[in-house]
């Protein structure tokens, strides 16, 4: 049983690290097309329509953080047993219901990307 806490642990560390680096690649790509643009550009940037570019990249993060919660939850699925201690119980709930995977922030940009 402690084993299995143990690689939850290590598992649990490792998607949050891997979220961590997704996200700091995210945000130095955005701060770097922000970087690249003037203020005067960046003024009638905002008011712009997205290009199919900004589309195709939100999707492909999108796609990610789906991806990567569904693995998540099929992974603790799998783990379950009649003879899980409830200690076990309660870290796959909670692992559950963070969803360490999906980023509200982004998810509020990509909604605001659609018309």
């Amino acid at each position: 049983m402690r084993g299995m806490l143990k690689s939850l642990k290590i598992w649990s560390f490792g998607l949050a690290l891997r979220k961590f680096m997704f996200m700091a690649y995210y945000q130095n790509y955005l701060l770097g097309s922000m970087q690249r643009q003037n203020v005067e550009t960046r003024k009638s940037a905002m008011e712009q329509k997205p290009e199919v570019t900004d589309y195709a990249a939100m999707m492909a993060i999108l796609y990610s953080m789906v991806k990567q919660d569904c693995i998540m939850q099929e992974k603790i699925v799998t783990s379950l047993s009649l003879k899980s201690s409830s200690e076990e119980l309660e870290s796959y709930c909670l692992m559950w219901s963070l969803r360490p995977f999906v980023d509200d922030e982004i998810m509020c940009e990509a909604w605001k990307l659609l018309p």
